[in-house]
């Protein structure tokens, strides 16, 4: 298992972690930093890949704000 942080680890909001395991790749939240603005506020999801599945922990902005983005370029695996 492999738990990558992808945001919310070092500030307040733009909660994401990236849950590698047995071969499956899970993003646990796609929040935004409330702080930035632009493209800075948002998960860095150019860079996560394809997904298997996306877990939202509850609908706070700072948890769900980067989901449009997540789901245009990390669209899960069919």
């Amino acid at each position: 298992m492999h738990l990558t942080i992808l945001g919310g680890g070092q500030e307040i909001g733009a909660n994401a972690y990236l849950l590698e395991w047995h071969g499956r790749r899970i993003l646990l939240d796609a929040g935004m930093n409330p702080v930035e603005q632009g493209y800075h506020s948002l998960v860095p999801a150019d860079d996560i890949g394809p997904l298997d599945a996306v877990i939202i922990s509850h609908g706070h902005f700072d948890h769900i704000g980067s989901l449009p983005l997540v789901y245009i370029l990390c669209s899960p695996r069919h």
